[in-house]
């Protein structure tokens, strides 16, 4: 027995010994320069012929002692027919034993120095595109991989102005000029041509230039590069945090016709809309006001759909229960967004609130505050640079059925309101005015340069506009008055009525002025008149 074991031992000695001899003999073959080169060249016609594009590497340094293979100055494509890839620096460590079993091991991956550009094809012709990704560190243990990006750098030109370019109320958001600089940490747990688990496990990302500046963002992601599964996606911007618990996409396809579709759990969020507003909306730059939101959104054949919103201030007195659709989107002069407002309450003073988050000349706000609490039902359509509103405002002096527009390219409000039994006189301080039953067109100038050439002409506080209005019925100084017309022209520093009331025999009129909509119980009434003419002839029913 002693025998055998001394053999046993001999034999593992001998056997131990010549592995030795032959890890050192490859040492010295690999790592020569020679060797190295032979590889380099191998490698560089291998990538070429896979890749189907030029492939240079500069040096190749294999180590079986550090368990390493670098690749240095490495170039794919050319620069005059992009893309173009450059690396400065590949390298991964590996495992040395599964090599005799012909298996890669990889342990960990560097690259730093990584530098892509491309053209692509857009609407407005040919915008180049450059990513810069100054190292990333990737760490493996069997299937689970964590990635580390440091110093990524995205950046598009379309060689065109920007799109806010002389356009201050435009937000800065321009895909044709992109400057992103980020950061990110990724674990990759199942990765395959056909399958990928992982997390996106923190992103801060940030545009200077067009406001972005996301604090973070992360995610669970599971895709079979069809469709992809998201879990627990957080994003944090400034004072908004925006949750998705999760969401199901269908990826686009042009080789496979398919389009982008997805469908989302619960959206949670909370805001201060000051933090888009360098991006979309600069007139949002003062909205500090908090708001609460839920929602659930889906999209299926390029229309969205935005289901069961809910919004809310801490303090509950603005709440909001909508639901909405985007129907078109491009050309862009085709936009259609279309919201039904099933329930909105804003109670008394969060009105004047929320309008005092915006640095515009505010105009009767002293009516706002009679209005008080303030509900409304209705509809919400946003077309191209134009928005419509049809609906039942109730408020604490009555009831107003509005239809109204906001046309931002011709720079007018108008449209028609009707009320029945609404307290005008109580809303505009003219005490010997009560309740009123009308029908009212009005158009308002809502733009600046207009409005001020006429406020350095004439001065004055009130807006530009006509009102054309009929009475059914009104309560002046407790007469009932029926059947009236008023007209009413402002031009910001007088404010000029014509009312009057056709008889079967008499006519009655008279003319009215203003000057400040705060003081309306100095109205002047004047040029009262009367005037007779023949019997007006009633058709019989």
């Amino acid at each position: 027995m002693h025998n055998v074991l001394v053999k046993i031992l001999k034999t593992l000695g001998i056997i131990a010994a010549i592995l030795v001899v032959l890890f050192v003999i490859a040492i010295f073959i690999v790592e020569s320069p020679t060797i190295q080169n032979k590889v380099m060249k191998r490698a560089t016609a291998m990538l070429t012929e896979k890749l189907g594009r030029r492939v240079e590497v500069e040096k190749v340094n294999i180590s079986l002692i550090r368990q390493s293979v670098g690749l240095y100055g490495v170039e794919i494509g050319d620069k005059e027919t992009p893309p173009v890839l450059q690396l400065e620096r590949l390298e991964f460590g590996f495992e040395l034993l599964p090599l005799l079993h012909k298996r890669i091991v990889v342990e960990d991956a560097k690259i730093e120095g990584v530098e892509a550009s491309w053209i692509s094809q857009t609407k407005k012709g040919p915008m180049d595109n450059q990513a810069i990704i100054r190292k990333v560190i990737a760490s493996i243990d069997g299937e689970q991989s964590d990635v580390n990006i440091q110093g990524f750098h995205y950046r598009t030109d379309n060689h065109l102005p920007r799109k806010n370019e002389n356009k201050p109320k435009h937000g800065a958001f321009d895909p044709g000029h992109f400057d992103i600089m980020a950061n990110m940490k990724l674990r990759i747990d199942t990765i395959s041509k056909d399958t990928l688990v992982g997390q996106l496990l923190e992103c801060k990302a940030q545009d200077t230039l067009m406001g972005f500046d996301i604090r973070d963002l992360h995610a669970k992601i599971q895709t079979n590069y069809k469709k992809a599964d998201i879990q627990d996606l957080t994003l944090q911007q400034g004072n908004t945090v925006l949750n998705v618990l999760e969401a199901e996409l269908t990826l686009p396809s042009k080789k496979e016709e398919r389009t982008l579709a997805f469908t989302t759990g619960t959206i949670t969020a909370r805001t201060q809309l000051r933090d888009i507003a360098r991006t979309f909306a600069p007139p949002l730059e003062y909205f500090e006001l908090s708001l609460n939101l839920t929602l659930h959104m889906s999209m299926a054949n390029k229309q969205m759909a935005f289901r069961d919103i809910h919004v809310t201030t801490d303090d509950g007195k603005l709440q909001i229960d909508a639901n909405g659709d985007l129907l078109k989107t491009q050309p862009k002069d085709s936009l259609d967004l279309r919201f039904h407002i099933d329930h909105m309450t804003a109670k008394s003073g969060i009105a004047e609130e929320i309008i005092n988050q915006f640095s515009v000349k505010k105009l009767m706000m002293k009516q706002l505050r009679v209005l008080g609490a303030i509900s409304y039902v209705g509809n919400l359509n946003i077309l191209y640079k134009k928005e419509r509103f049809n609906g039942v405002i109730q408020t604490n002096t009555g009831a107003i059925n509005a239809n109204i527009t906001h046309d931002g390219m011709d720079k007018w409000m108008s449209g028609r309101v009707v009320t029945k039994g609404f307290d005008l006189g109580k809303t505009m301080d003219i005490k010997v005015l009560r309740t009123i039953d009308c029908t009212a067109d009005f158009k308002i100038d809502i733009s600046k340069p207009r409005t001020a050439e006429k406020r350095r002409l004439k001065g004055g506080k009130l807006p530009i506009c006509t009102v054309n209005a009929t009475v059914d019925d009104c309560i002046f100084e407790g007469l009932h008055f029926r059947h009236l017309t008023a007209d009413i022209d402002s031009d910001c520093a007088e404010a000029i009525g014509h009312l009057r009331k056709n008889g079967r025999i008499r006519d009655l009129y008279c003319t009215f002025t203003f000057t400040d909509t705060d003081d309306m119980h100095k109205m002047k009434i004047s040029k009262p008149g009367i005037k007779f003419h023949l019997p007006v002839k009633r058709s019989k029913k």
